[in-house]
């Protein structure tokens, strides 16, 4: 099937650049002699040629013309290319027709407009599917790095099963090199994965228990288990790749406004080549139906606005394939127009500006309820969870103890008929509870463990600064950005975090609620808001922003709800996806401008007779080929 396919493509291809020799060679024997002494070049060779290409190769226009005018309701750019080839074709014959009856000198001024127009246009419609394929071939390669089979467990033993005989909980064994076929939490203690296919680091990532695990992370330690999440469609790979083939289709922010240029630009251009021809043959010297026709196609075949309807879909596709590549998702692509309204740049602390590796610095209290803390956190997603599982598997202490009552919501269980509930240090102090036990007093991050309402345990928790971050943030300060930090921790740690990375606005002990209500404060004051979070708490804020960074890590999955979702929690990343954001567009706007200008200046020189068919042709065809080109070299630009 796939040799047919590639066999069919070939033959194409080949047909069409037979058809451009053979249109060479003839406009070339054209010039050098008169058409009335070379009546086989006539009837064998341009007639036919002009046939073929308006008909054969052109007829994807001719049917896109049909889509547009009685199934879209409205004429865009194709109705152009159908009306200049038409004309020019059925006026070549009534010439031909006229020359036959009467047997008078025949000449051809306009067969050679409907070769060319569909050969033009075709060559830039070759460009652009060769662009777009590189970037799904660039796709697919990725979707084909992904296993096609795993090591499922059935009745106490691994066999080797195809992926897609997998569903949600099953259990899948991933041997020593080998990369994991599905997404899904890690049920072994702990891993070392290579997280290059997802995010473009090739360093070793460490995951612990319960957290998520993606399809296309190789293997770098010892070998361990996951539990599937989902079917093989639902891999974070695949709806990455679903992604990026949807943004181009979608018609949002920028793309809706040029959308809407087109609607207009082509009837204004249909009305002002009616105009061209009344204008040269009631005004011009030597003014004549024949002069009147040429101005009036050159109209037509000069403003074709292909390079218009490229400019903007083009580059969002580039776009969004390069930064698929650093692991950064496009979900929207009103995000490209989006973020040159931007004022404010707001951080969840905790994941964005930290690390999110929650790690214990100390506990005070009996060790005999540290397996029963470790039991609780293996039914919560959160880092802190994450971090307590990590500090009591480096002590060796059993976690598999069975609670009652579990309530995640309030943090609370039950077990040998003692109730058990964890509450935030800050909570502990806002509540003023006493406590009944000697805690300390701190500015880091702190848990306490009640039994039966009294205090028995604290625990002191650590989440380091990321690699970089300070100078990331001096870098957007200096972009114009105001930047703001919130987080759900207590003001120590607030200000511990702003003071070190010189943050003004600072706002501590956030619930989802709170920063809800600061984000639409802000909005209310005028402010553009750019949110950026782990997904944690986050849902609401970043709903309401005008623009949301959702992070997706080993701990958390937001599934892809925000405008744009980071594969890898760097605070860099962020950064390089607001530059992203605005090369793209610097891309469609430098398109736009010269796609536009093209028209302004072309289309006057058009309308008075200064372009004759041939040159207004040329120059078409050089519009959309440097509106290509301009985006090719963005996609190839490092």
């Amino acid at each position: 099937m796939l040799a047919k396919v590639k066999t069919k493509k070939f033959l194409k291809q080949l047909v069409f650049l037979i058809d451009i020799i053979l249109a060479l060679s003839l406009s070339i024997i054209n010039l050098n002699s008169t058409i009335s002494n070379n009546l086989y070049m006539v009837f064998f060779g341009l007639v036919p040629l002009a046939i073929i290409n308006t008909y054969f190769i052109g007829w994807k226009y001719i049917e896109r013309t049909y889509f547009e005018i009685f199934k879209w309701k409205r004429i865009g750019m194709n109705f152009l290319v159908f009306a200049s080839t038409q004309i020019s074709l059925i006026y070549s014959l009534i010439e031909i027709i006229y020359y036959l009856n009467h047997g008078d000198h025949l000449e051809l001024h306009l067969i050679e407009i409907p070769i060319f127009v569909i050969i033009f246009v075709k060559i830039g419609d070759l460009i652009n599917d060769y662009i777009k394929s590189k970037i799904g071939n660039d796709l697919k390669k990725i979707q084909s790095l992904q296993s096609k089979n795993a090591f499922l467990l059935r009745n106490e033993e691994y066999i080797k099963v195809n992926v897609n005989q997998i569903s949600a909980g099953d259990i899948i064994k991933v041997p020593i090199g080998y990369s994991v076929p599905m997404d899904g939490i890690l049920i072994s203690k702990q891993a070392l994965v290579d997280s290059q296919l997802i995010n473009g680091e090739n360093h070793g990532l460490e995951i612990s228990y319960k957290d998520n695990v993606f399809a296309g992370m190789r293997n770098m330690g010892e070998e361990f288990s996951i539990e599937a999440t989902g079917l093989v469609k639902d891999n974070l790979i695949n709806k990455m790749v679903k992604k990026i083939n949807q943004i181009q289709t979608e018609k949002k922010g920028i793309q809706t406004i040029v959308d809407r240029v087109l609607l207009w630009f082509t009837p204004v251009v249909l009305v002002l080549s009616i105009l061209g021809f009344f204008i040269s043959y009631f005004f011009f010297e030597n003014g004549s139906f024949l002069l009147s026709l040429k101005v009036s196609i050159t109209v037509l075949v000069s403003a074709c606005p292909c390079a218009i309807g490229l400019a903007t879909p083009l580059a969002i596709l580039i776009g969004a394939s390069r930064a698929a590549k650093k692991g950064v998702i496009f979900n929207k692509p009103e995000s490209f127009s989006k973020l040159h309204k931007i004022t404010t740049v707001v951080f969840d602390k905790t994941g964005t500006l930290t690390k999110g590796e929650i790690e214990v610095k100390d506990y005070i209290g009996d060790e005999k309820y540290l397996p029963i803390i470790g039991s609780f956190q293996l039914n919560i997603k959160h880092p802190i969870a994450s971090g307590i599982i990590n500090y009591l598997n480096k002590k060796n202490i059993d976690c598999n103890i069975k609670l009652r009552q579990i309530d995640t919501d309030f943090l609370a269980f039950t077990y040998l008929d003692d109730h058990y509930q964890i509450i935030k240090y800050s909570n502990f102090k806002s509540a003023g509870l006493a406590p009944e036990i000697n805690f300390r007093q701190t500015t880091n991050t702190s848990s306490l463990l009640f039994k039966n309402e009294n205090l028995v345990a604290q625990i002191f928790f650590e989440d380091k600064l990321r690699e970089g971050v300070d100078d990331k943030i001096q870098e957007l300060m200096g972009q114009g950005f105001k930047v703001v930090m919130i987080t759900g921790d207590n003001i120590g740690v607030a200000k511990k975090v702003a003071i070190s990375l010189k943050i003004k606005h600072v706002y501590a002990n956030m619930t989802p609620d709170k920063k809800l209500l600061l984000i639409k404060e802000m909005q209310m004051n005028g402010e553009k808001v750019l949110f950026a979070g782990d997904g944690l708490n986050d849902a609401l804020a970043i709903k309401q922003a005008d623009l949301s960074i959702a992070v997706i890590n080993k701990s958390t999955y937001l599934d892809l709800d925000a405008d744009i979702a980071l594969l890898d929690s760097k605070i860099s990343l962020i950064v390089d996806t607001i530059n992203e954001v605005k090369n793209t567009k610097k891309i469609i706007y430098s398109n736009l401008f010269w796609a536009f200008t093209y028209n302004l200046i072309i289309i006057p020189l058009a309308l008075f007779g200064v372009l004759s068919p041939h040159i207004g042709m040329l120059a078409m065809f050089l519009s959309s080929i440097l509106v290509l080109l301009n985006s090719l070299f963005f996609k190839m630009r490092k």
